[in-house]
């Protein structure tokens, strides 16, 4: 009684599963159709496997060939030294260096003897005076040339002061 409970829902199980290829059991007409399948595609997993066994044999004797002859390295056009040198031309660019570096020295030597002498001048050591300012205040140089005349002014007005006789009498 409780074996023939339990086979009721197994065989409405089997039974729904008859035919299907999800099933466990097949059906007894498609049993040789089922190992031809079976055949074809045992056929196939070993020609791919034959195949990818081929391809690793050669891909081994590839490196091996390739570790014994190192590296290979085909020239296809060699080299050839010229027959005429081409630009640059070295030493005609060290001459002109030279010759650029020497009247550059020159003329910073010339300048600076010209500048001591102006500092030793009394006239020029204003204009180099003024140049300074005009230069590194950032004024214009009309605004730096009034600004030296009023300067200029008020220096004056103190000399005449000291220099003047003092009178005898006192305002205060």
């Amino acid at each position: 009684m409780e074996l023939d409970r339990l086979r009721s829902p197994f065989n409405k199980h089997v039974a729904s599963l008859e035919g299907s290829p999800e099933g466990g059991f097949l059906p007894k007409g498609a049993v040789p159709q089922a190992g031809l399948e079976y055949v074809r595609r045992l056929r196939d997993v070993r020609y791919y496997e034959a195949i990818s066994e081929v391809l690793a044999k050669r891909l081994e004797l590839a490196k091996l060939d390739e570790v014994r002859e190192g590296a290979f390295i085909q020239v296809v056009d060699p080299a050839i030294t010229p027959e005429k040198r081409s630009y640059p031309m070295r030493g005609l660019l060290v001459i002109s260096g030279l010759a650029v570096g020497f009247t550059f020295g020159i003329m910073l030597a010339l300048l600076q003897g010209g500048l001591i002498r102006m500092q030793q001048n009394a006239a020029g050591k204003d204009k180099l005076d003024l140049l300074r300012r005009s230069l590194w205040s950032g004024k214009s140089a009309k605004a730096t040339v009034k600004a030296k005349n009023a300067d200029e002014e008020e220096a004056e007005e103190l000399r005449t002061l000291r220099h003047a006789p003092e009178a005898t009498g006192s305002r205060f």
